[in-house]
């Protein structure tokens, strides 16, 4: 019999950077986000908000870096620039869980 081990190597977890947009254009798609934030390194992900039951965009997105330098590099680059005819507010993510963990 073949006994099976799991070995959880914390020390190489994954860590992702998400990082906020805001004041899109509503007509910005997620693989032009996509695009436009691959410049700088690699990107895992891009959520677009959108209006629930509707295809409308928030104007509001959520993109996924690898690598904490390229991720801060995207945010210098991109904050209070003009996107779609729209200055776009780029920062790093805040996790609202911990922050009303923190607060409690």
């Amino acid at each position: 019999m073949l006994g099976w081990a799991i070995i959880i190597d914390f020390k190489h977890k994954v860590q992702m950077e998400t990082i906020y947009i805001g004041n899109l254009n509503y007509k910005t798609s997620a693989q032009n986000l996509k695009g436009i934030f691959s410049r700088y390194g690699k990107v895992s992900d891009v959520n677009l908000l959108k209006i629930p039951g509707t295809e409308k965009s928030k104007g509001i997105a959520f993109v996924k870096m690898q690598k904490k330098d390229q991720a801060q590099k995207a945010i210098d680059s991109l904050n209070a620039t003009q996107l779609d005819g729209r200055t776009v507010k780029v920062s790093f993510a805040i996790d609202n869980h911990e922050v009303k963990k923190q607060r409690e």
